[in-house]
């Protein structure tokens, strides 16, 4: 899966609920359950 390779190169990680990711690089905070931000997730 995409997030996951994500998460194992450090350039995203997600806080213990799961509920906001943030994109290391960017330091950007992000609700992960807007159905949108799962798609850019995805992307990024």
């Amino acid at each position: 899966m995409l997030i996951d390779n994500g998460i194992k190169k450090g350039i995203i990680r997600f806080d213990e609920e799961k509920n906001f990711i943030t994109y290391i690089n960017q330091n950007k905070k992000r609700n992960y359950n807007n159905p949108e931000e799962k798609v850019q997730a995805e992307t990024f």
